[in-house]
């Protein structure tokens, strides 16, 4: 029996996960069911292809995701499953998947689904579920179709210069540290050994990469790579996103040179102390 996860903008404290999760169980009592996240930002699917891109290598070959963002059968009158590194991914044909899975190394399927009741708004549970169900029973080869041509979007990348790194924020979590799309490849190759700053706003700067939290004082901001290798700030035992205005979108700089900044008089001194 593969492994089910659930990614949705519903929330947590919603009772209709349960429903979801109770027809799946009730067809394959043995089923594991995982959530990755139920906080996406409503209709975010650029956030959601964030949470499937960083964690699909930690899942296991046949794993059978859900994902429930911006399901829209008005909209978008397609429900998909694409086989991305031998995992299955279902959602509407919002143009999710092309966010995260590579066209060369995606087949996608055009699944059937029932109509659903006049007036339902659930798709998770009437649409993505009982295809997730069909699959695991009878392989997505006898369940879909394939088709070559669907919706694609495309995700704004960091733009690169001899000195400099433009990047923005992709996602802000739990503890309200801002994650970027600065990638800590992308941070070497451009850097080659030189002192830099990550600019944040006209005030505040960061000009060190951190090992731990407790790297800074509390209230000190920092940045360092996280898990997904990506560039993430932070404020120690504080809320970053608060403190230095750093919500989702918003532009972050890198500044590369051989020599200290604030050395420098056509350089404004930046701190990065909050409290």
């Amino acid at each position: 029996m593969p492994i089910f996860t659930l990614t949705t903008d519903l929330g947590k404290d919603t009772h209709l996960l349960a429903k979801a999760k109770m027809r799946l169980l009730a067809a394959l009592p043995t089923a594991t069911i995982i959530d990755v996240a139920h906080h996406i930002t409503p209709f975010s699917i650029d956030e959601a292809a964030y949470m499937m891109r960083t964690c699909v290598d930690d899942f296991e070959q046949g794993t059978i995701h859900l994902i429930s963002v911006d399901v829209d059968f008005k909209k978008y009158p397609n429900l998909l499953a694409c086989v991305y590194k031998g995992q299955i991914f279902i959602t509407a044909d919002n143009g999710l998947l092309t966010l995260f899975a590579p066209a060369d190394e995606t087949v996608y399927y055009k699944l059937p689904y029932e109509e659903m009741p006049e007036g339902n708004f659930f798709p998770l549970k009437h649409a993505l579920v009982p295809a997730a169900i069909a699959i695991a029973q009878n392989g997505i080869e006898k369940v879909g179709k394939r088709i070559d041509h669907v919706l694609e979007k495309l995700l704004e990348q960091p733009l690169e210069s001899k000195d400099k790194l433009r990047g923005h924020i992709l996602y802000v979590n739990n503890y309200n540290n801002a994650i970027t799309n600065i990638t800590r490849t992308m941070f070497d190759n451009v850097r080659a050994g030189r002192n830099f700053e990550v600019v944040l706003n006209y005030f505040d700067s960061i000009n060190s990469i951190s090992e731990h939290y407790s790297d800074v004082e509390e209230g000190e901001s920092l940045c360092f790579f996280n898990e997904d290798g990506l560039l993430e700030i932070a404020v120690n035992r504080a809320e970053a996103s608060q403190l230095l205005g750093l919500e989702k979108g918003k532009r972050v700089t890198v500044e590369f040179f051989d020599s200290n900044p604030s050395s420098s008089a056509a350089k404004t001194p930046k701190t990065g102390s909050l409290l």
